[in-house]
């Protein structure tokens, strides 16, 4: 049975990994900085910044997920946030090529995220895999030093790093922010509303992740995004429509925000219409290609 070591495994994205592999008949190892006793996975501790790993943790295993990192969205980006979700990133991903390295037998295959706002904003401009990154700014800086990060990589290890779009999940991200208002008919459109959301069902999420591991010939850059963006006001009242009888479309100034927010304000009121093109011509199937089948599916599924 081949072993998949997860960095980062004990979050919502890398439960939903975890279960798919075990569910196509892999065996999970959690790399985790802290042990829990409500799971069945073979748990191994880290601590990266302080360059610490448990022996034996990457001994035997065919795959290797990096998926650590501090959540962007849930504080303002002060000075020592950015410090943060920076070293939780390149910092982290840096040790674990440098322990892969240090293996006499590596792992078949290294897969790391990073995620679309590498792009930056994009208004007008339908991006692919080849798009260039867009203007410096932290999300672009951040995206791209973290890519950069596995550069030294051994080259006998096949390699993906998999951009994230908008992940869609009844538990956690941008679509669980969305719900109460969508329950009282409420839909919030920030400024135009016209921006562009490129979005991701979790559960496609946990199937790509899955079909790079099984996929001898997989490597690159992999946008992980639906092949069905919509716009953020689309996003808001199909949601409130689904949610009940009426959708009334409350607007949200970017100034507004900003106060609230701060710089995290771009991101939402950003704009990028980012395609999968490398993952649909090699073969990878969308369960969920549409917005309105997949608001669905988590809607009801979770009702």
């Amino acid at each position: 049975m081949k072993i998949i070591a997860i960095c980062g495994g004990s979050g919502l994205l890398g439960k939903a990994i975890a279960k798919t592999l075990m569910d196509k008949g892999y065996q999970v190892r959690l790399i985790t900085r802290k042990k829990s006793g409500s799971t069945d996975y073979e748990q191994f501790l880290w601590d990266p910044l302080k360059r610490y790993l448990d022996p034996g943790a990457l001994n035997g295993i065919y795959g290797l997920i990096q998926l650590s990192g501090e959540s962007i969205a849930n504080h303002r980006w002060t000075p020592a946030v950015k410090t943060r979700i920076y070293q939780s990133r390149i910092d982290t991903t840096r040790f674990i090529v440098e322990e892969i390295n240090a293996l006499t037998n590596p792992p078949k295959v290294f897969i790391s995220v990073s995620g679309i706002g590498i792009y930056g904003h994009r208004p007008g401009e339908i991006l692919n895999e080849s798009s260039a990154s867009g203007k410096p700014g932290f999300l672009v800086d951040l995206c791209r030093d973290w890519e950069e990060a596995t550069g030294a990589l051994k080259k006998e290890v096949r390699q993906a790093i998999i951009r994230i779009g908008l992940v869609l999940s009844t538990e956690d991200g941008i679509l669980k922010r969305f719900l109460l208002p969508s329950r009282l008919g409420l839909a919030p459109v920030f400024g135009s509303g016209r921006q562009i959301y490129s979005w991701i069902h979790i559960g496609d999420l946990a199937e790509l992740f899955c079909w790079l591991i099984s996929s001898d010939g997989a490597k690159g850059i992999y946008n992980a995004a639906s092949p069905g963006p919509v716009t953020q006001k689309e996003f808001a009242n199909i949601l409130a429509e689904l949610r009940g009888p009426f959708s009334v479309k409350i607007p949200v100034p970017q100034l507004a925000m900003r106060l609230v927010v701060g710089e995290l304000a771009e991101s939402i009121y950003g704009s990028q219409w980012v395609m999968p093109v490398k993952a649909i011509q090699e073969g990878f199937t969308f369960r969920f290609p549409g917005f309105k089948e997949a608001i669905k599916d988590l809607i009801y599924s979770n009702s």
